[in-house]
């Protein structure tokens, strides 16, 4: 599974850094930056958590391969 942030999209809340740390990296208000691409299998089912539930504007997406 490989996933991006819209840093356009992002709102720099932080959310998917609180859940899911080994995946993803957010600093202040700033975009949150994917740190494994793809994303290793352990981490899935928070990642897909995020993108359905936690990230307010929707800016992280799965990226089809």
């Amino acid at each position: 599974m490989r996933v991006k942030v819209n840093e356009a999209d992002c709102i720099g809340c932080g959310s998917c850094h609180t859940i899911c740390p080994e995946v993803f990296f957010q600093e202040g208000l700033k975009p949150s930056v994917v740190l494994l691409d793809p994303v290793p299998p352990e981490f899935e089912q928070r990642v897909r958590r995020i993108i359905d539930e936690m990230c307010p504007f929707g800016a992280i997406v799965i990226v089809e391969e």
